[in-house]
């Protein structure tokens, strides 16, 4: 991360996660980070982005990778902090062996729904949610 590209986006950090990464745990991370909207695109100079909009509070996160398989630009704002979220729940994915989709669960009852992994009593980090 050059250190002009910070100075333009003040409170802004930095990420070695790629988005490719991202993209691999894309099942992991809807289900850790509940209540988001996520979308990636690419910049007219064609550098990749992603951000993420909660949908029920003004919080936001967005990542532009400036240069290829360089670092990201984090930035984010709003009472909850998505980009921590999303990250840790890259690194708990990626921590049990970076499992594929059919590995995960749901198990839906009257008090919400509870997202697990291979059985479930092991259940995803932030995993109750309605």
């Amino acid at each position: 991360m050059t250190d002009e590209y910070v100075k333009q986006w003040p409170g802004s950090t930095g990420t070695a996660v790629q988005p490719d990464e991202l993209a691999d745990a894309h099942h992991a991370i809807s289900l850790a980070v509940p209540h988001v909207a996520h979308t990636t695109h690419t910049e007219p100079d064609g550098s990749p982005a992603a951000w993420w909009y909660s949908l029920t509070d003004r919080s936001w996160a967005a990542v532009r990778w400036p240069e290829e398989d360089g670092p990201g630009i984090v930035y984010q704002h709003g009472p909850r902090r998505l980009w921590d979220a999303v990250d840790s729940a890259y690194e708990w994915w990626e921590a049990q062996g970076s499992p594929s989709l059919d590995r995960f669960g749901l198990t839906v009852g009257p008090d919400g729904e509870t997202p697990w992994l291979d059985t479930p009593g092991s259940l995803l980090p932030g995993a109750r949610w309605r």
